[in-house]
């Protein structure tokens, strides 16, 4: 009954925090709107309550499941955790998810009273939507409950694999939605055909992150309990993928929707491109995926290779996808913008998409090079720290780049050529921290490191190069912003950012030596 405990708080606490957050979120906006518009506030009473009931629904899923937990029987009681992070992650998800959804509703609903009925009916729609996520969770919750055999570390992988993928797809989800009533409140829906119609399309797009999931979960259920820490690394590899492509993708279809009632914009234009750009983003799921089968299917006497395997596409994949996205979202931004030189833009988008894709590359070699290797021990989850977390900031620091390279070709597009050549040195001088991070992974690997130490190691040259990543993209950004201003003195800019970068990317070298100092002792 103790253990049985932590499964019930897990599902039940997490589900009512996102709940709770999602509730608070649309109630404080709404309070605000009938302090403006008092004319309004039977109707956004009635909404208020309506929004409150909806977004309840997955605290009820997580009050279900653990009353059904704490009178559970398992083999291992501690196989409980799994079932709590399943419903308690999903609904945490879709709580907030659905909270913004309900927000954004409110927002449109008060720039546009005479539509009022349409954008509720569509706001219930959309959160019926977002709401499979946390039915993915309860399925998956009941799977655990029913298999009384099942192995702790398995159960919790099966938990973890559905559990992360689904909050990153319910919030990308949410931020979709609510950049689609943003839009609906700016342009109306009597003149936008296309907004419904493409944001379902949207969600479906996004939604391919928890069916990753789901079948990872379910594969996951049918191992051995001595395959537990593989488990973890399986739902590792493709949970992390699915939350930072989720949130990307949410970004980028949400921001192309606001768009669509602008005169100028053409949706058929739009559109295609927009899918475009979740395609390219879409791939850090799928190596993800790949990597998560790998995982599954290997000996069970290399386990701790699978988790640092996990960490390794993991995390440089939520980089590589938070990234992408980002790109993504700057290039509708700037598409449009009236008179903007589309075709470019899109042509360029590609290109930084393209280079900062190295990054989860990096992450997929090592993942297969631990599979593939003997028990490294705790050396696995050093090799998967010091990739991982230099691959999360390189990537996100790189898309900063792109993203304002783009954002200000639009503007200024006399300075295209100059800017694409500044964007290309710029993301390869960021690119430096993921190479560092790269060899010591292979410095690891071939030392035979296989004690705690390999730890220190890895979060050395992680960190440090997670925080040099981030730190680069925003300065480098910021020249772009000063070469926009002053394009005049573009070379005296340009030499001010490589200076500058000179002095930030000593800590990353700062977190090499370091590194290096370990492995040598």
């Amino acid at each position: 009954m103790d253990s049985l405990a932590i499964g019930a708080g897990l599902g039940m606490g997490l589900a009512a925090l996102g709940v709770a957050l999602g509730q608070g979120i649309f109630l404080y906006r709404i309070m605000n709107i009938m302090g403006k518009n008092p004319k309004m506030t039977p109707f956004f009473l009635t909404l208020s309550i309506l929004g409150v009931a909806l977004v309840e629904s997955s605290a009820i899923y997580g009050l279900v499941v653990s009353f059904q937990l704490l009178s559970a029987e398992f083999t291992n009681p501690l196989a409980s955790v799994g079932v709590g992070l399943a419903i308690g992650l999903t609904g945490f998800g879709v709580g907030y998810g659905e909270g913004t959804i309900v927000e954004g509703a409110s927002t449109a609903i008060n720039k546009r009273p005479e539509e009022r009925n349409a954008i509720m009916s569509f706001m219930i729609l959309f959160i019926a939507l977002v709401e499979s996520c946390a039915i993915f969770g309860l399925i998956i919750a009941f799977q655990i409950l029913g298999n009384k055999e099942i192995g702790a570390l398995v159960s919790a992988g099966v938990g973890l694999a559905i559990g992360l993928s689904g909050i990153g797809v319910s919030i990308g989800e949410g931020i979709l939605v609510k950049k689609a009533m943003d839009g609906i409140g700016e342009h109306g829906l009597r003149d936008n055909k296309l907004i419904i119609p493409f944001s379902i399309l949207g969600i479906a797009l996004i939604e391919s992150c928890v069916i990753y999931g789901l079948i990872v979960s379910l594969n996951i259920m049918t191992l051995p309990a001595e395959k537990g820490i593989l488990a973890i690394g399986a739902s590792l590899a493709v949970g992390l993928a699915a939350v930072g492509v989720a949130l990307g993708g949410g970004r980028l279809i949400g921001e192309s929707l606001s768009k669509l009632g602008l005169p100028w914009v053409s949706g058929k234009a739009m559109i295609p491109t927009t899918i475009l750009g979740m395609a390219l983003v879409e791939s850090a799921a799928i190596y993800g995926l790949v990597v998560a089968f790998q995982i599954t299917s290997a000996d069970p006497q290399i386990g701790l290779n699978g988790l640092g395997s996990g960490l390794s596409i993991g995390l440089a994949a939520l980089g590589f996808g938070i990234g992408a996205g980002n790109i993504c979202t700057k290039a509708m931004s700037a598409m449009s913008i009236k008179d903007a030189p589309g075709t470019k833009i899109i042509t360029f988008m590609v290109l930084y998409i393209a280079l900062i894709e190295s990054i989860a590359i990096f992450g997929l070699m090592l993942a297969f090079n631990l599979i593939g290797a003997s028990n490294m021990e705790l050396g696995a989850i050093g090799v998967g720290l010091s990739i991982g977390l230099a691959g999360l900031g390189v990537a996100i620091g790189e898309s900063f780049v792109g993203g304002k390279s783009l954002m200000i070709m639009s503007k200024r597009p006399e300075l295209g050529t100059f800017l694409v050549t500044v964007t290309v040195l710029g993301i390869a001088l960021v690119e430096s921290g993921a190479i560092y991070g790269l060899i010591i992974s292979y410095q690891i690997i071939s030392s035979n490191l296989h004690s705690i130490a390999a730890l220190g190691v890895g979060l050395s040259i992680g960190l440090s190069t997670l925080g040099a990543g981030l730190a680069l993209g925003h300065l480098i950004s910021g020249a772009f912003n000063a070469i926009a201003r002053n394009p005049e003195y573009k070379a005296r800019y340009l030499s001010f950012m490589i200076l500058f970068v000179a002095l930030v990317e000593v800590l990353a070298i700062y977190g090499l030596i370091v590194s290096m100092q370990i492995l040598s002792k």
